[in-house]
């Protein structure tokens, strides 16, 4: 039995989730009113929000392809293309780019958009995803997942394309890149 690579793992995944661009979250339930930021957009979280862990993968994969470049060691995003991006569904963040995540197995990452980001654009990843300025992410534990490599569907969400500073943060380290959503960054 042959084994998909990572990117057709994740194209099959996102194609699964449907015609919609971006997930829509069934909305909870607030005791008060939210705490709204710029323009009448909620407020960046302060710290990372709780993103997908091992029960919300989209899918898994033995190796991330060559359109994804392999960060820390442990963590794969896409590589060489310009993000396409799509309207969101919300008032604010307009637009999201759908993108694969991929996390190696028994590892947590944490990915954030970049100082002075927090305001303009968001990402988030698996089923239910509120968008957040910095979401924490934990694959599959070691051993327990058949591939070593788990992915999400999510992505990046918005109000003008750019190109949006990440930081990637595992394991004590941390890296920073400019992801091409909906324009080039070179």
């Amino acid at each position: 039995m042959r084994v998909a690579t990572v990117g057709t793992a994740v194209l099959l995944a996102l194609s699964a989730c449907g015609g919609s661009p971006a997930p829509r979250p069934s909305a909870p339930q607030p005791t008060t009113a939210p705490t709204l930021g710029p323009g009448g957009s909620p407020a960046p979280r302060p710290g990372p929000s709780s993103g997908p862990d091992c029960a919300d993968p989209a899918g898994q994969a033995d190796t991330p392809d060559a359109s994804y470049r392999t960060l820390l060691g442990v963590v794969a995003v896409p590589s060489g293309r310009t993000l396409e991006v799509a309207p969101s569904g919300r008032s604010s963040p307009r637009l999201f780019a759908k993108w694969g995540l991929l996390v190696r197995t028994g590892q947590t990452v944490q990915v954030s958009v970049g100082d002075g980001w927090a305001s303009r654009a968001r990402v988030g990843w698996g089923s239910g995803v509120e968008p957040a300025a910095s979401v924490r992410i934990t694959a599959c534990p070691q051993g327990s997942a058949p591939q070593p490599w788990t992915a999400f569907a999510g992505g990046t969400w918005l109000d003008k394309a750019a190109c949006v500073p990440l930081v990637i943060r595992a394991g004590g380290r941390s890296v920073r890149l400019r992801m091409p959503v909906g324009v080039s960054c070179s």
